[in-house]
């Protein structure tokens, strides 16, 4: 889509995300289909707030990227996360019959949000040593030093990791904010919550 996606929306490049929501609530209304708008123009608008609304997708759009396919960010990851959590409960439905299952995905989320603290602070730890060492033993020759060599591969191999547990960071905790935005028919299960220890997001 080449069409300006601000201007679909008739805000300027400066509005905030609440300006954003309320432009497009406006106009989807006024253009959905059912209610005798235009189709085209319909899907346009939803596009236009698909991107906008999210942050890193909009980052994307405003640095002139205007190709979104297979695009995944934080937010689109914390969904697929929750619903592949979600799916695996609906597996097990029936020890769900006196338990909630928002408070069991908000316990499997946060033990993730631990974990992820940990092992960045594990990693951290481990790359601090490994940069001490570096260069503990050195070569009486110029020849290629592959101690050293090896322990700059680790090292980058633990920051690559350190980059991935702070996206799953993220990961989590927007999906606790999009959990949020959910509740419970309270009258589907008993009040006495159980464990949920059994439960773990695995699909991040």
């Amino acid at each position: 889509m080449t069409e300006d996606l601000y201007k679909i929306l008739g805000i300027d490049k400066t509005a905030q995300k609440d300006d954003i929501k309320k432009a497009y609530r406006l106009l989807a209304i006024k253009n959905h289909p059912d209610k005798g708008g235009d189709a085209e123009q319909f899907k346009k608008i939803v596009f236009a707030y698909s991107i906008l609304s999210d942050p890193e997708k909009r980052k994307k759009y405003d640095s002139g990227d205007n190709n979104f396919d297979n695009v995944r960010t934080i937010k689109d990851e914390a969904q697929n996360g929750l619903l592949g959590l979600f799916h695996r409960m609906l597996q097990n439905v029936d020890e769900f019959n006196s338990k909630s299952m928002i408070e069991a995905m908000n316990l499997a989320i946060n033990n993730v949000i631990l974990q992820c603290k940990a092992e960045n602070k594990k990693s951290k730890k481990q790359i601090k040593q490994l940069t001490k060492n570096l260069k503990r033993i050195i070569r009486k020759d110029k020849n290629p030093n592959v101690f050293e060599s090896l322990t700059a591969s680790i090292i980058k191999s633990q920051k690559e990791n350190r980059i991935k547990v702070a996206r799953n960071l993220k990961i989590a905790k927007e999906s606790l904010r999009i959990l949020k935005e959910y509740e419970e028919d309270q009258s589907l299960f008993d009040k006495e919550i159980p464990s949920y220890q059994t439960f773990t997001m695995t699909s991040w």
